[in-house]
């Protein structure tokens, strides 16, 4: 049998290529959360706290009003950006889904062909043989 040739090395290597393709693509590897990581900073920096008072004025009352509608204006921004993002989530996880299974399409179809190449091989080498023995 000629299991050295070109070929079936390109098989191999190309179904072990695809298989590692495949694993990373759909996630194999679970990766640390950084954002909780940076966010830990965050967290600890709000535990600490100091207040302090002022006296209220007419200008102090127009700032703290306009300083509540803007913390409005950027919560309501937020969650726009945050609807977006989920938006963006489900369109990009549907790619995954799809690529995943183009990918196993592709590994299962170059298993086939290794498989009925060695199958193949084994039954010339058969023939051969018995042509042989018969002569």
């Amino acid at each position: 049998m000629r299991s050295g040739t070109v070929y079936h090395k390109i098989l191999r290597v190309g179904a072990v290529a695809v298989a590692g393709l495949l694993f990373f693509q759909s996630n194999g590897i679970p990766f640390v959360n950084l954002p909780s990581v940076l966010n830990a900073r965050v967290l600890v920096a709000n535990v600490i706290g100091i207040s302090a008072g002022v006296a209220p004025t007419e200008l102090n009352t127009i700032t703290a009003e306009l300083t509540k509608r803007t913390t409005e204006l950027d919560k309501r921004e937020a969650l726009v950006k945050e609807r977006e993002i989920n938006a963006r989530a489900t369109d990009s996880s549907a790619s995954f889904v799809v690529s995943n299974y183009i990918l196993s399409a592709i590994l299962l179809l170059l298993l086939v062909l290794i498989i009925t190449n060695y199958a193949f091989d084994f039954l010339r080498a058969r023939k051969i043989q018995n042509y042989a023995s018969a002569s």
